[in-house]
């Protein structure tokens, strides 16, 4: 049964992705390559988020102290790194190293390409407070 769920599943999530809008992957695009950069924590200046592509897929590499102090998560970056899209104002977010759909949280440009608002959990699985959001302004 739960295969057929899975497979159930799958077959939505790609008709439903194969749906979008030219105006919507225009828009999606062009929001791609005006975040690429690197990015400071306000709160936190030493956590940093790096927005890339890797082998052809759009990239987040949250880049915490805690990331950096655990010698388990350091052998695993994978944790920490997300592929992303971006859809009706919104950031959709999966681990990268997983082939599952895509979650959106809220997401909003302060000032255009150089500083940004996330909500926290999308980033940060530790998270449970929904309405905890983190700044972060670009550095690079």
């Amino acid at each position: 049964m739960r295969r057929v769920l899975f497979f159930i599943s799958v077959i939505v999530a790609f008709a439903t992705s194969c749906t979008k809008s030219i105006e919507e992957s225009a828009m999606s695009n062009a929001d791609v390559l005006t975040f690429q950069g690197k990015y400071v924590k306000k709160e936190a200046r030493q956590d940093t988020i790096v927005i890339s592509i890797t082998n052809n897929r759009n990239t987040l590499f949250n880049n915490t102290a805690a990331f950096r102090e655990n010698l388990y998560m350091q052998s695993h970056p994978e944790l920490q790194t997300f592929e992303y899209e971006f859809r009706d104002g919104k950031i959709g977010v999966r681990l990268f190293a997983e082939v599952s759909p895509y979650v959106y949280y809220d997401f909003q440009w302060l000032e255009p390409g150089k500083v940004f608002k996330i909500q926290a959990v999308a980033i940060q699985s530790d998270v449970s407070n929904t309405n905890l959001y983190y700044t972060y302004e670009r550095v690079q």
